[in-house]
């Protein structure tokens, strides 16, 4: 695994749902890979979306205030 199944996987939640995954969903789903791996296929997605992946503790908090 590497990048791309980041990418990949933010990409076919974001067609599916409207929205990109958040930090925690994908970080859990990627557990096994390198930080690294993971945040270059964070990048490669916000950069070709220009969608931003959010900590779900986040989301909260600016849906609550």
């Amino acid at each position: 695994m590497n990048r791309w199944n980041v990418y990949e996987f933010l990409k076919r939640g974001f067609m599916i749902t409207g929205t990109a995954p958040n930090w925690e969903t994908v970080f859990c789903q990627f557990s096994k890979l390198e930080e690294r791996e993971v945040l270059e296929g964070i990048a490669e997605f916000e950069a070709a979306t220009k969608e931003k992946i959010r900590s779900a503790a986040r989301g909260r908090e600016e849906h609550a205030g």
